[in-house]
């Protein structure tokens, strides 16, 4: 069980920089809102069920589920969620930037109704989600790039965060 706490004040964001074989996110701006930040995340890795490991094998997407320890109530953003995530499931030594808060169809269309309904089914909650996408690009060969995609998505009311990682690569 692989577990991360990190004080959300050590969490910062940048401009995403354009890149991979998905769709760009409509950029909008951070929601506001009048709560204060939490300040301390603990996120727990848990095992994914059969059929959504299968499913995220098959699209070739990274996908981890993270039980939210702490707070214990409340909300927690995606904003501060993803870089303990990141930290704590992904290559935190990729050039990881912010790119975009998503809705809900957004997310969808970026990782795939399959994959977004089996991660729906997992949670079994019926709430609506918050997500961000982080993303990195680096020339790997001459005019081509690597590329990745880093999707959180946080279920306050289930107490998860799961996310979602894909990597390629494109011209550049």
């Amino acid at each position: 069980m692989k577990r991360l706490t990190l004080p959300s004040f050590l969490l910062s964001s940048a401009l995403f920089v354009a890149c991979g074989p998905a769709p760009q996110p409509t950029q909008q701006p951070e929601p506001t809102t009048t709560e204060q930040s939490v300040t301390n995340i603990e996120l727990v890795e848990t095992a994914l069920d059969a059929q959504l490991a299968a499913t995220a094998a098959q699209v070739g997407a990274d996908v981890h589920a993270l039980e939210i320890n702490e707070p214990v109530t409340g909300t927690v953003s995606p904003a501060d969620a993803a870089p303990l995530a990141i930290e704590l499931v992904s290559d935190s030594r990729m050039p990881w930037q912010y790119g975009a808060t998503l809705t809900r169809a957004q997310v969808r269309a970026q990782i795939g109704t399959t994959l977004a309904n089996d991660i729906e089914r997992y949670i079994n909650t019926g709430e609506s989600y918050t997500a961000v996408v982080y993303g990195w690009s680096r020339e790997t060969q001459p005019d081509y790039c690597s590329t990745g995609h880093f999707y959180t998505l946080v279920f306050n009311q289930a107490r998860f965060v799961m996310t979602v990682e894909v990597n390629g690569g494109n011209e550049c």
